[in-house]
């Protein structure tokens, strides 16, 4: 009849297109940053973010950069842009040019620049690199993915604060 024995083998089910994990860059769940245990900023559920600004803590907060898990950051500034790469470098650019490294996360360290200033988180507190001053103490989940996105929050209000479209 020319029929072939029928195989006891199965066919291989189908394979995604891409095996790469799909983790966020910019681990996206609420957060506090207080300092002398009044908030001076916050992270909210949906990636918006406040703070006092100059304000002294505990003071009015006012809307800031929203974080996107993809690792773009939506700044307030007409016209700019910020993203975080894979890397940790976090990138800005500004409308009809190229886009410009602006800061660097490696583990639970933020270098601005040159590297000369940064912040790292010590346990559940952001501190400055000269030990002279803390930024405050995380209040929520503190673990590896949110250690990197007070980083990445802190460094969006610094380029809000000093980046001029």
């Amino acid at each position: 009849t020319g029929r072939s024995p029928p195989s006891s083998a199965t066919a291989p089910a189908p394979t995604p297109a891409s095996t790469q994990s799909l983790a966020p860059l910019i681990d996206v769940r609420p957060i506090t940053i207080a300092f002398g245990g009044r908030p001076i900023a916050r992270l909210l559920a949906d990636g918006r973010t406040e703070s006092v600004g100059e304000r002294p803590p505990g003071g009015a907060m006012t809307p800031g950069p929203t974080l996107h898990a993809d690792g773009t950051i939506q700044l307030t500034k007409r016209g700019l842009a910020a993203r975080i790469s894979p890397g940790g470098e976090i990138y800005v650019s500004k409308p009809g040019r190229e886009q410009e490294v602006f800061a660097r996360i490696a583990g639970d360290h933020l270098a601005i620049g040159d590297g000369k200033s940064g912040v790292h988180v010590d346990g559940d507190m952001m501190v400055f690199d000269d030990g002279r001053d803390d930024v405050g103490k995380i209040e929520g989940t503190v673990d590896a993915g949110m250690r990197r996105t007070a980083l990445v929050m802190y460094a969006a209000f610094v380029i809000e604060n000093s980046i001029t479209p």
